[in-house]
């Protein structure tokens, strides 16, 4: 059964939503085969990253999978999983979902640099991301989420011109049927005052917010850490600034990603304490979609128990477990 709504605002479309649970492509991510994605540095010129990681199972085969070992039939896919930035690889994607019975959440966008100063750099972007826009309508998708381009204080950034580029991205998403969000994923967008400032100056109306309980630190700085090989004493972290930022956005939040790093034998996770932040999110009056993400240390087959406890854990907290 596929996902319905009627509202076109992201925050009316959330209430529809909420109960829905979703799994992200992330937990697998090497498993699809890593990342990869570009990045526009200081002077313009284009950069490129990539953690590859040697495939187990394809994208189109992901839905099915997901459903079979889960129960869950919704999905989400981070765009820097795919083969390339073209979009091609999602052609056979919907067929993909339709075939399994499942639907797709959101794409989730990191392409360009939308703050760009200049005019004629930031319509190519723009279009781009029109594209994309218009993939994520053709999949279905009721939300999409967008980068918010070079960080505040660089020569590639304009404030204004951002605020232009998410005002103009958020309007065409609605043209075609999707609502655009913002996420506390990385650069500006990590600061709540940022997020929050720059919700409400492009209209609550018209962009929404997938609050991350994993994207803050000292959270981040252990996982980056966890990644390099490196790992933090992790006991002796305080993680009272995580609880904190996930309680300022959560009254704005029109989807949340329940992000796990640990499971113990007995269930329980780290070392993030994922069920109070969860719950500081429902205690803020939140009514929307949930997403589970996985970066944990397991491998393999190993994830699918991670998955499948966090879903439990999520659907006990939030009354989800709804069909979509």
């Amino acid at each position: 059964m596929a996902l319905s709504w009627t509202a076109a605002d992201p925050r009316g479309r959330a209430r529809e939503l909420a109960g829905t649970t979703a799994v992200s492509t992330i937990c697998f991510m090497s498993d699809l085969g890593g990342v990869r994605g570009t990045y526009e540095r200081e002077d313009g010129t284009v950069g490129s990253y990539s953690m590859p990681a040697e495939s187990r199972f394809s994208l189109t085969e992901f839905p099915g999978l997901v459903k079979e070992r889960t129960g869950c039939t919704a999905v989400d896919v981070c765009q820097v999983q795919l083969a390339d930035d073209s979009g091609s690889e999602l052609d056979g994607f919907g067929l993909a979902l339709e075939e399994a019975g499942v639907s797709l959440m959101a794409l989730l966008l990191d392409v360009g640099n939308i703050a760009s100063p200049e005019a004629e750099r930031r319509a190519a972007v723009l279009r781009h991301v029109e594209g994309w826009l218009r993939r994520a309508a053709a999949l279905q998708a009721p939300f999409a989420r967008i980068s918010t381009g070079a960080v505040q204080g660089a020569a590639n950034h304009d404030r204004q011109a951002q605020l232009d580029s998410l005002a103009h991205c958020a309007d065409y998403a609605m043209s075609v049927g999707v609502c655009l969000q913002l996420e506390n994923h990385g650069g500006d967008a990590l600061s709540p005052e940022w997020l929050i400032d720059t919700l409400e100056q492009v209209g609550l109306g018209r962009l929404g917010l997938i609050l991350d309980i994993g994207n803050a630190e000292p959270m981040i700085a252990a996982n980056l850490a966890r990644l390099a090989g490196k790992p933090l004493d992790e006991a002796s972290l305080d993680f009272g600034p995580v609880y904190a930022t996930v309680a300022q956005l959560a009254p704005y939040a029109t989807s949340v990603h329940a992000k796990v790093h640990d499971l113990d034998e007995a269930g329980g996770f780290g070392p993030l304490d994922v069920p109070r932040a969860l719950r500081s999110i429902v205690a803020a009056g939140f009514r929307g979609p949930v997403t589970v993400e996985y970066e944990g240390p397991a491998v393999g087959d190993e994830r699918w128990p991670v998955v499948r406890r966090s879903l439990e854990t999520v659907n006990s907290i939030f009354g989800g477990g709804k069909e979509s």
